[in-house]
């Protein structure tokens, strides 16, 4: 049986979630971790070994963008199949399904993003909050680059302040597990994007699969 979302989001609630799906789920959540951060250093430091190559440097950068850009779209991927209440794979990770309508929605929510944080950061902080949940949007009912865009804004109404201390306490969480040696966050990071995951759930009004205290 499945627990109906109401629309008004609890931050207390959307961690407290995450925390328990990552109870329910420990072994592929962190694995799934390992695998994005494994992904990352690899493509990092085939960067660095490029040296003074910077053509070949450039297309490995390229190259390693267009991966964690998948990456990104599977993350989402995961955290709604967790709160459909089913158990999270890595092989998540690698659907392409959407990728090409995320992977354009998102350059354009970086560009906006990156302006609006540079004219006194408050309006690159508010055009997060409004579409941030492009990438749900795309994943969940398969929406294209306007589509998606409207329905964050749409489901983000009147909770806006909410998510403002929600985002807030959830880069407090990670940096927190990045002080604990690093490791903390192979419990932070899945905890933050499981909470996303309810977030959009709750907003949007639709059913989140129950996870026993």
């Amino acid at each position: 049986m499945q627990q109906q979302g109401g629309g008004t989001l609890s931050v207390g609630d959307a961690i407290g979630y995450g925390w328990r799906a990552f109870t329910k789920y420990p072994g592929p959540l962190i694995l799934i971790s390992v695998v994005v951060w494994a992904v990352n250093v690899v493509f990092s430091g085939l960067g660095a070994a490029m040296g003074d190559a910077w053509a070949f440097r450039a297309v490995i950068q390229i190259v390693g963008w267009l991966i964690t850009i998948l990456l990104s779209l599977g993350l989402i991927r995961v955290a709604l199949k967790v709160t459909r209440g089913e158990e999270p794979q890595v092989s998540d990770l690698f659907i392409t399904d959407n990728y090409g309508v995320y992977l354009v929605t998102s350059v354009i929510f970086g560009i906006v993003m990156a302006v609006g944080l540079m004219l006194c950061i408050v309006p690159g902080i508010i055009w997060g909050i409004i579409f941030g949940f492009y990438g749900f949007a795309i994943v969940d009912r398969n929406d294209d680059l306007g589509g998606s865009f409207s329905r964050s804004s749409e489901i983000t109404k009147g909770q806006r302040g909410t998510l403002f201390v929600l985002g807030l306490a959830l880069i407090g969480i990670n940096i927190l597990g990045a002080l604990l040696c690093g490791l903390g966050l192979l419990v932070s990071y899945p905890v933050t994007l499981v909470a996303g995951g309810y977030a959009y759930r709750v907003l949007s009004g639709e059913p989140v699969a129950p996870v026993p205290a």
